[in-house]
């Protein structure tokens, strides 16, 4: 559930069959059709024409950072603020760029200077926000929010971040009540129309259809649910993309699982995965979190090589794959966990996803781990990997959620920007029992994130020894 600041470009025009006469002309009507490669050549030939023109490199800026080009749209806001200092949405653009690359204490400074300017704006209380959040200050940035709101009753998206900041703290009753605006939203409607929405009724004798939400983690997660809703006399379909349909059918709570818009039948009722915790009043302490939920097939073609003399069998989780890793989890690579590796009598094993013997060879450390996730065609076959390891030790990823569903041990290293499912200032989960969560500091690295798990680890050995 990752949050997408809104940039603020200037005078785009609406979509319509006249592209201009002028570079900055045709710019503006490919930057507003969504040709955005096309955009980005004509606002280029149009800074050569204009090269003082102030609002040409801002929606350069907000161009290039569509396409993913983030180091050339902060140069782009940053030469667009030196022509003209006191642009508010130049100063957001510039926070929401600098927030993308996981640097928070330059885009709250961005923010604040905005907020200077612009006070009134909802959409600068709503973007400094999300960037105060990111840097730890969730009270300071609920309060940005409910200004947010106040100015403009409309940003669904405000509330929305709101109900998650409130999650994030440990307000969940709130919390899910606002994350349901999100199913106000035309990009959340039901796919299925004609399912009435279950709101919280009698299920005893229905048949309800739980719609996928969320990534694989956060699927995996909310899963649990499954039990509690079955357990009042409901016949259970969950919907599941393909890496995910092979696990859920493994569980006994789930009578059926389907793919994603797969047409169905004989239902009476459905609800979406995230809106369940909001129609049964879910609090932390009413959380259902007895594990496993979950369980793992046995597969010799699996197996991992542990040798009889190995103590400890450790699966490592670096970066998860994600698209937004680089913005979550500070860009943590394998060569940062080499202190934990380097244990005597620790045998571990790459969790990741697709191929990483390059990057395991690369560093010289093939000797030392062994890549066992890529095998995985699968969630199923990843738990059943998991299932022979002694413990995970994982950035936010659908290995973390997995191992924690399957009742493993599991230690989250985690940072002041994780999700909001980890909360704050909190070494356990209530999620998963079996969960340990090192967060690393503001003034910290990975490195010696990982040098405080080598201890833990060390300590561990030398008693089991």
């Amino acid at each position: 559930m990752d949050s997408s600041a809104k940039d603020d470009p200037a005078d785009l025009p609406a979509a319509q069959g006249d592209r201009g006469e002028t570079p900055y002309q045709k710019a503006l009507a490919h930057h507003r059709a969504g040709e955005l490669e096309l955009a980005v050549e004509q606002y280029s030939r149009a800074i050569r024409l204009k090269p003082y023109a102030p609002d040409v490199y801002n929606n350069f800026g907000v161009a290039l950072r569509a396409l993913g080009r983030i180091q050339g749209a902060i140069a782009c806001y940053r030469r667009s603020l030196v022509l003209r200092p006191q642009a508010a949405g130049v100063l957001t653009n510039l926070g929401n760029a600098f927030r993308e690359l996981g640097e928070t204490d330059r885009a709250i400074s961005a923010h604040q200077r905005a907020l200077k300017l612009a006070p009134e704006n909802s959409s600068t209380r709503f973007n400094a926000a999300l960037a105060l959040r990111d840097g730890g200050q969730s009270q300071l940035a609920l309060k940005h929010f409910q200004k947010a709101l106040a100015l403009d009753p409309t940003n669904h998206q405000a509330r929305i971040e709101m109900g998650l900041t409130l999650l994030k703290t440990g307000d969940w009753q709130e919390g899910f009540t606002l994350f349901e605006t999100r199913n106000r939203l035309n990009r959340n409607a039901p796919s299925r129309s004609d399912i009435p929405m279950w709101q919280g009724t009698s299920l005893a004798g229905k048949s309800l259809l739980i719609t996928a939400e969320g990534n694989l983690g956060t699927i995996v997660m909310m899963a649990r649910f499954a039990k509690v809703l079955k357990q009042t006399g409901a016949h259970i379909t969950m919907e599941a993309p393909p890496p995910l349909i092979g696990l859920l059918e493994l569980s006994h709570d789930i009578d059926r699982v389907v793919g994603i818009g797969e047409k169905v039948s004989g239902i009476d009722l459905q609800v979406p995965l995230l809106s369940i915790p909001a129609r049964l009043g879910t609090t932390m302490q009413t959380l259902p979190n007895q594990t496993p939920y979950l369980g793992a097939p046995v597969s010799a073609s699996l197996e991992l090589n542990i040798e009889p003399g190995v103590k400890l069998a450790v699966g490592l989780v670096w970066n998860g794959g994600g698209a937004n890793a680089h913005r979550r989890f500070g860009q943590c690579h394998l060569a940062d966990l080499m202190e934990i590796m380097a244990l005597p009598g620790l045998r571990t094993f790459s969790l990741e996803p697709g191929p990483t013997q390059g990057e395991i060879t690369e560093i010289g450390v093939q000797d030392l781990i062994e890549s066992a996730g890529s095998k995985a065609q699968d969630l199923a076959q990843l738990a059943a990997i998991i299932e022979q390891l002694d413990l995970v030790i994982a950035v936010d990823s659908i290995a973390a959620h997995l191992a924690g569903a399957l009742g493993k041990p599991v230690w989250l290293l985690a940072d002041e920007r994780a999700e909001w499912c980890w909360l704050e200032d909190r070494e356990d989960s209530p999620w998963y029992p079996s969960m340990r969560i090192f967060r690393k500091s503001k003034n910290e690295d990975w490195p010696e994130l990982a040098s405080r798990g080598r201890k833990e680890l060390q300590a561990i050995l030398t008693q089991g020894g």
